[in-house]
């Protein structure tokens, strides 16, 4: 199984893009110096987008 190791932006540590997944596809088309997020960090940040949305 293909993978790329990239950097996390929030919490900067290292995790793996497997192949298959959309953050492969979006690595391999568009750009490798984009910025990309861990499981838990997009959770929390999706979290957080619905919280803000609702208090207004």
């Amino acid at each position: 199984m293909l993978f790329y190791e990239v950097e996390c932006f929030c919490c900067k540590k290292k995790f793996r893009i497997y192949e298959g997944s959309a953050g492969y596809a979006n690595f391999k088309e568009n750009n490798q110096r984009g910025k990309y997020t861990c499981e838990s960090c997009s959770h929390t940040i999706r979290l957080e987008a619905i919280f803000n949305l609702l208090r207004k």
